[in-house]
């Protein structure tokens, strides 16, 4: 018997033998899909870590979690994320995660990232490249795909500690932005678990720098945005006199636009006692 397995950095299921060979033998290490898993989504930078409902926007900051499902495996020291295309599996961006991890259990890594307008909107893939804690490298690949857009909205403020008081409103902050090429319209509409009053502010605009726009504040909905504007909204949720004490009141945000529609989730928790 020979040692004929060849072991390649890169391909790692290559078997090279000489064809005057009859029989031949050869081991197999594993450290397959079944030793090292991770889990891939984008936050807005005010939930926790478990809201996983959104598509990367372009042009801005973003958050990404990575968590290991076998994180213990993994030499974490070693750990690399790549954006991979679509069109010719191309790496659009990379960057080494080793100092970003939140949390050792599971281990989990928030990294923060602007994605370029020039990643474009046909999509990505998600790569984990790293080692083993033998030293065996391994190299891992979402199965979803990830399609970036240009215009966005998000959450980016919620008051009152992400709680409902009697009498009071709580307020959440949205910012929709349009960083396409033309003009775009967006209409927000918000409502809760609860069926609480909710009340909608004017969208409050901001231009691009060294841009101009009279008519800042609209009272209007929907709103159309030039290019490269961006404005925020205040949501009011008015709770009643009678709250129950610990219960979760889900406030649902949906942000059309002439190409997609964003869902922004909000969870408050009531008290039954007074602010003071």
């Amino acid at each position: 018997h020979h040692n004929i397995l060849k072991h390649h950095k890169k391909y790692h299921n290559i078997l090279l033998f000489q064809s005057n060979y009859d029989t031949f033998s050869y081991t197999i290490k594993s450290s397959g899909e079944f030793l090292v898993d991770f889990e891939a989504y984008f936050i807005d930078e005010v939930s926790e870590t478990q809201v996983a409902n959104y598509a990367p926007c372009l042009g801005k900051k973003e958050y990404l979690v990575i968590k290991l499902n076998q994180g213990e495996k993994v030499d974490k020291s070693s750990l690399k994320v790549k954006l991979v295309g679509v069109a010719g599996n191309k790496v659009l961006w990379e960057q080494d995660i080793t100092d970003k991890a939140i949390t050792s259990y599971p281990v989990t890594f928030v990294i923060e990232m602007d994605l370029p307008l020039s990643i474009g909107t046909s999509g990505f893939r998600l790569m984990l490249e790293g080692k083993l804690v033998d030293g065996v490298e391994f190299e891992r690949t979402t199965k979803e795909y990830f399609y970036p857009t240009e215009s966005c909205a998000r959450v980016v403020a919620v008051d009152n500690f992400y709680a409902l008081f009697p009498r009071r409103k709580t307020f959440i902050e949205l910012e929709v932005s349009n960083n396409g090429q033309v003009d775009e319209t967006f209409t927000v509409i918000c409502g809760n678990s609860a069926n609480y009053d909710v009340r909608l502010g004017p969208y409050k605009i901001s231009p691009p720098r060294g841009a101009r726009r009279a008519d800042n504040t609209l009272h209007t909905n929907p709103v159309v945005l030039r290019k490269g504007e961006r404005a925020r909204i205040t949501v009011g949720i008015s709770a009643p006199a009678v709250l129950t004490n610990g219960k979760t009141n889900t406030v649902t945000c949906t942000t059309s636009t002439s190409l997609s529609n964003f869902v922004d989730v909000v969870r408050l928790t009531e008290m039954n006692k007074e602010l003071r």
